[in-house]
């Protein structure tokens, strides 16, 4: 069951140097869409699926000002690996840009876990590919979502990072 998640999301992998999480929810946003026509159907590659590792949590930003800023994302969910091999869904938007941003907890720790650098130790991914050490910017990761159903793959793998400005397309 897909369940809504609280600041890990913009803790762990918006703010993108926070190591910890803050078990409280999100504010509600005036830009978050209450009732819609469009949705976005993800494929997710490069998931770790082996017995005990951790959740897939995906966060979605909803413009360039508060992209990747701590608790600032307006819908999150939470996923086991199980769930995440399915085609989870985002439901209830508006048509617009928007953003997403992911990673596998792999240990359960509830933080995005980081190297040498601040490189990522976890899985992490962002919409329309992107470098294997360094997140995205608006413009790279933003894309639009139509009425309807808008398809996008999430690579957790780093090996494709094409500059296309708009979601690969999923697989049938």
């Amino acid at each position: 069951m897909l369940a809504i998640v609280g600041s890990m999301l913009g803790s762990s992998l918006g703010g993108w140097g926070c190591q910890s999480i803050t078990p409280t929810a999100p504010t509600p946003h005036a830009a978050e869409p209450l009732c819609a026509d469009a949705c976005i159907e993800f494929q997710l590659d490069g998931i770790r699926t082996d017995d005990g590792v951790g959740p897939i949590l995906i966060a979605l930003w909803a413009n360039e000002q508060t992209f990747l800023q701590d608790g600032k994302w307006i819908r999150g969910i939470t996923l086991t690996p199980t769930e995440a091999a399915g085609k989870p869904v985002i439901s209830g938007l508006v048509a617009g840009t928007y953003a997403v941003s992911a990673f596998q907890d792999t240990t359960n720790c509830g933080a995005l876990r980081r190297g040498a650098f601040g490189i990522p130790l976890d899985p992490w991914a962002f919409s329309n590919g992107g470098a294997a050490m360094l997140p995205p910017s608006w413009k790279r990761a933003s894309f639009e979502v139509r009425a309807g159903t808008t398809r996008i793959v999430l690579d957790f793998t780093h090996k494709s990072a094409s500059p296309s400005l708009q979601p690969k397309a999923a697989k049938p």
